[in-house]
């Protein structure tokens, strides 16, 4: 997909190869949005991830890549593109929308744990427990 080559260039993000497959064959879901009471996780869309890091630009790291919105706990799911283009974990990071990048909260794993871990806990946002 070429939107993605262009994001890679502009913004100097890195997708692991497990994402980049994700963004490949879906470019965005959502999942566990009760249909009375909403919530949920969004796997952000290429163009819905764009809007997110323009909006939140003063509170995401020009290096960090938001590849998720929750919204129980409002706040994106992000890869730091510099560590995980050197292989270092963690390289997920969940920032809440009203907190700054030092507190947030680290994730280990993969972008595909991270994703089985979600479906495991129904949805629940595992990573602040």
């Amino acid at each position: 997909m070429q939107q993605i080559a262009v994001l890679r260039q502009s913004r100097g993000w890195y997708f692991p190869d497990d994402y980049e497959a994700f963004l490949l064959e879906h470019n965005g879901a959502v999942l566990f949005k009760h249909p009375y009471s909403g919530g949920g996780t969004e796997l952000l869309s290429l163009e819905r991830m764009e809007r997110i890091r323009h909006d939140h630009a003063y509170q995401i790291p020009p290096h960090w890549c938001p590849i998720a919105w929750t919204d129980v706990v409002i706040g994106s799911i992000c890869i730091d593109s510099e560590k995980a283009r050197r292989g270092e974990q963690p390289y997920l990071f969940f920032l809440d929308a009203m907190n700054s990048a030092e507190e947030a909260v680290p994730i280990d794993g993969t972008f595909s744990d991270w994703l089985k871990r979600l479906a495991e806990n129904d949805g629940r946002e595992f990573w602040l427990k």
